[in-house]
Formats: C-alpha cells, structure tokens, sequence
C-alpha cells in the first residue's frame, strides 16, 4: 500500500502519507496555554499511527483569537506547554506542526475584530479595517509564533490562509476591497500572505517545515477561484513552501467545507443564533434545511482542486475533504492526485483509525460526517465525538 510508505516532506521523514488534518480543539486555557485535555487527546492521535499531525491553530495575536479555549502562540510563557504538546503529537513517531492563524473578522469572543476591509460577516459586525502598520505588526506575529514553535520542538509549522481566517479573507476579493499594495490584483492580495511565509522563514532553521493550508476557491460567485488559487500557489513554490494542503470554501458557503448532514438544532441553539432576532432565527433554519437537502457526502470532494494543483506545481501536495477508506486513498496517490491524504472528522471518532487501516485495508471509519462536532467545538465546546455521546 503506497499510502503507509514512508514520504520526504522538505527534510523530514514522514513514516506514512497520511496526515492528520487541522481542527480546533476548544481545549485551551483563557490565555492560550495548553491543558491535561489536549495532552491526552494529541497522544492518543500519535499513537493512532498517522505520519504526519497538524494541531487546531494557535493564534499568533490575541486580536486573531476566534473564541477562548483556542491554543495561543503570542507569548513566550507559553512556549513551555507548547514543548509538552509537541511531545505528546511526536509520542509515536508522528512529525508534529502547530497550525498558526488569524482569525480576522471571525471573531466570537466578543472583542472587536479586524479584517483587510470593513466586510461584514453575516452574523457577526462588520471589522475594522486594518492600517499598514497593524498589518506589518500581524506579519511579524507570524514570524514570531513560528520561531515560538520551533523552540517548543516542532517540526514545523502550517499556516491557515483558509477557513475564511484573516489570510484568506486577504486573498479574497469578497473581503478584500483595499486599493493599496494589499489589495486589487491576486499579487496584492496575495501579499499579505507572502510577507507572512517570509517572516516566518527568517524566524526558523532552513529544515524547519513551512506548510500552507490554502484554500483555492471560495465556492462563490465574485470570490476567489481557483484560477487566483494557482498563481498564489505558484508565488507560494517561489518563497520555499515545502507543501500546500488543499481545501475550498469558508463556513459562510454553508459546510461546503465539512461535507455531511448539517446539525441545525446545533446550529440553532449556538450563542449567536439565541441572540438573533426571531425573524432572522426563522430564514436561517429555512435556510439550513433547504441546504440540507442540496448537499451530498462524498468521498474525496476536493479531489479536484489537489489535482489542478497538482499539475502546476513541483512541491508535495495534500488532499483533505471527506477522505474514508484506503481505496480512496490509493487511488488519489497513484493516480496523481496528490501526495499525502488528510483525515479530521474520523480521528475525533476513532483517533487510532490509522493503525487499523494499516492492519486491514477493508476497515472503514464508523464517522457518520454528521457535523455536530464542527458545530459544537466552533461554540466552545471541547473536541469529542458528539455523536457517540448520544
């Protein structure tokens, strides 16, 4: 099976292709700093037997953390705890990156939030617009949480320009309405991002892994396409990424991202949706149910993206995005598609799926992508299987 052999990333020796793809976590601290919960739940990912574990993203400033119980890589006191969850990730053999973002205008705690434009979200207040020195302390922010995880033992770090965090909106020209060198053209709006992976690299050792979760399409109309995805990609080769982990979409185009069935009683109780008006909590339970019925599961369905990408650049490519069986697997790696597969939804069901897989390329995952974990841990709840629960 070409999937469990051992894979080069950059410098690094992974001892398989698959990798475990981000996802928060609510596990944190107030101030960032890691707990018992997330110690138990990354050792328990490693030995599940993938070959390569992205954490949930740690914020790099505190005006990008999304809500409290998010990993906090702004300040040095932190370093400390950040060292025992490289270790838990690296327990059994897996290559560890800390996932650093910026939430941007996604911002639920309550505090103001910021964005390259002032774009509202549509359940949350418009941000203010970031001025060129906020932009330039943010860029060195990245730089300094990456040097932050390589002293914590890291092998590396993956940056989020995805999910609709702060990079992306950059990227986007939905949220994107500068007319400064951050704004207008894909190269401008690119900028931000480019700035960010060079500070980082100027930060960090030359085998320090620097991965970049892109999203290369926003799924909707005057957003950005996967057209604008391949030229960031290929200034992304230029600055010496050593891979791009491929996703599309933002959770305002409705679980494009976590393709599956959408918990709207979850979705309905959330701290946001008790505070809507009654008339907005009526077209947005309309509006789900009518989702629900367009959207269909399947496997591997961002195969598409990872292959256009796959063709136009030289560096290893991964694929995430409702990948279940090791058929699947096989089949995007031998066929071109890319060259490491990423799972998240399973691993929080059966975190040593891995290792079984490898034992018996039949088994499949018993996830049912019923989404009540997406939903659940984006309101603060902690990271757990919550359909097992019930």
């Amino acid at each position: 099976m070409k999937t469990f052999t051992p894979f080069k990333l950059g410098k690094t020796l992974l001892k398989n292709r698959v990798v475990r793809s981000s996802t928060a976590e609510s596990m944190a601290l107030p101030d960032g700093r890691i707990t018992s919960h997330l110690i138990t739940l990354y050792s328990a990912l490693s030995e599940g037997g993938a070959g390569l574990i992205v954490t949930g993203g740690a914020y790099v400033h505190i005006s990008g953390r999304s809500y409290p119980g998010v990993i906090g890589a702004d300040q040095d006191a932190q370093i400390p705890g950040l060292s025992q969850l490289a270790a838990a990730c690296s327990l059994c053999g897996a290559v560890p990156l800390l996932q650093i973002y910026h939430c941007g205008r996604q911002k639920f705690d309550g505090t103001p939030a910021l964005g390259p434009s002032s774009v509202r979200d549509p359940i949350l207040p418009a941000p203010r617009e970031l001025a060129i020195d906020e932009i330039e302390l943010l860029i060195s922010a990245f730089g300094d949480a990456a040097r932050r995880a390589q002293l914590a033992g890291f092998s590396g770090i993956q940056i989020s320009a995805c999910n609709g965090h702060l990079i992306h909106q950059f990227l986007s020209p939905l949220t994107n309405r500068r007319r400064d060198k951050y704004g207008n053209s894909t190269e401008n709006r690119a900028r931000f991002l480019i700035e960010v992976c060079r500070a980082v690299r100027r930060r960090v050792r030359p085998d320090f892994l620097v991965v970049v979760k892109l999203a290369m399409s926003d799924l909707e109309s005057g957003g950005l396409t996967e057209e604008d995805g391949l030229r960031v990609s290929a200034c992304l080769v230029k600055e010496g990424v050593d891979a791009i982990e491929v996703t599309a979409g933002t959770y305002k185009t409705g679980f494009c991202t976590s393709l599956g069935d959408i918990p709207v009683e979850d979705i309905m109780q959330t701290d946001a949706m008790k505070a809507a008006s009654p008339i907005r909590k009526i077209v947005t339970r309309h509006y789900l149910n009518t989702l629900r019925k367009q959207l269909r599961f399947e496997e591997a369905y961002f195969r598409h993206f990872s292959q256009l990408l796959k063709q136009h650049v030289s560096i290893p490519v991964i694929v995430v995005g409702g990948i279940r069986t090791v058929a699947t697997m096989e089949e995007l790696i031998l066929g071109g598609y890319a060259d490491l597969v990423a799972m998240s939804r399973p691993l929080i069901r059966q975190p040593a799926i891995v290792g079984k897989m490898m034992g018996n390329p039949q088994i499949k995952p018993s996830c049912t992508s019923c989404n009540k974990c997406v939903v659940r841990v984006a309101s603060g709840r902690p990271l757990t299987c919550y359909s097992r629960l019930t």
